[in-house]
């Protein structure tokens, strides 16, 4: 484990979201500085506002970057020796119209490539499950296995197992450089950072407040946000950790 970079500056991508909110806090937390980015410097306040709700935000940084845009990626990763990619859309209300894929997969392209040119040791970003889930149902799963996106998916499951693909491509190129490692979270679950709920808890707020008009027989593998950001954060110095992918998830619930 390469204990001499546990207090170096961390990137995180997509400061605005429920998981990154997550893992910036632990590493603030634990009094690393973080710089982290957003599409708008202008909600830079109101994401600082939630993240102090749980953690002194006096060492974190806005960058302004888009997944869809190489502006800003550069500037953001310079400097930064470890960068965790957890930016990319996700799936909440209705989404049938939104193109999911186009920003998940041009976002890996974007962070990955600035990363490995500023000379980044360790990238880890998340994927999910549903980039590694066999097709057979009741069928057990595990990080050898890659979801076949030929066959009928969701376009979220489709996103996310193409942009995992291209991350791993990308890392083939890069020789003794840079190294990924990317965690598969699955079903994220945990306290809300603030007023706002993410997409990952919509549905069992639309349970608990009575939206659903039947109880879906639905069954979910769950994990503690807080636990995702503990193994994101590990997943950064650990050498066990460099060129694996790790599942984070729970028994089925």
């Amino acid at each position: 484990m390469d204990k001499s970079s546990e207090q170096d500056e961390v990137l995180v991508t997509g400061g605005s979201g429920y998981l990154a909110g997550s893992i910036i806090i632990h590493l603030l937390v634990a009094g690393r500085p973080v710089r982290t980015t957003i599409r708008d410097l202008a909600r830079a306040d109101e994401v600082r506002a939630t993240l102090q709700r749980h953690a002194p935000t006096d060492r974190l940084r806005f960058h302004a970057a888009d997944l869809l845009a190489d502006p800003g990626w550069d500037a953001a990763v310079e400097g930064v020796r470890h960068v965790i990619h957890v930016a990319s859309p996700m799936p909440v209300r209705e989404y049938r119209t939104q193109d999911l894929e186009k920003p998940a997969r041009e976002g890996v392209r974007r962070v990955l490539e600035a990363a490995h040119r500023a000379g980044v040791r360790r990238v880890v970003m998340t994927s999910s499950t549903v980039a590694a889930t066999l097709a057979e149902p009741g069928t057990a799963s595990d990080e050898t296995v890659w979801t076949d996106v030929s066959k009928t998916v969701s376009p979220y499951t489709r996103s996310k197992t193409l942009a995992e693909q291209d991350a791993w491509a990308l890392a083939r190129t890069w020789g003794d450089g840079t190294t990924l490692t990317t965690i598969l979270p699955g079903f994220v679950q945990g306290p809300a950072l603030g007023p706002a709920v993410s997409g990952s808890l919509e549905l069992p707020l639309r349970m608990l407040t009575g939206r659903l008009p039947l109880v879906p027989r639905v069954s979910f593998c769950g994990v503690d946000t807080r636990d995702v950001a503990e193994l994101h954060i590990r997943a950064l110095t650990d050498d066990r950790a460099s060129g694996e992918r790790v599942i984070a998830a729970g028994s089925p619930l």
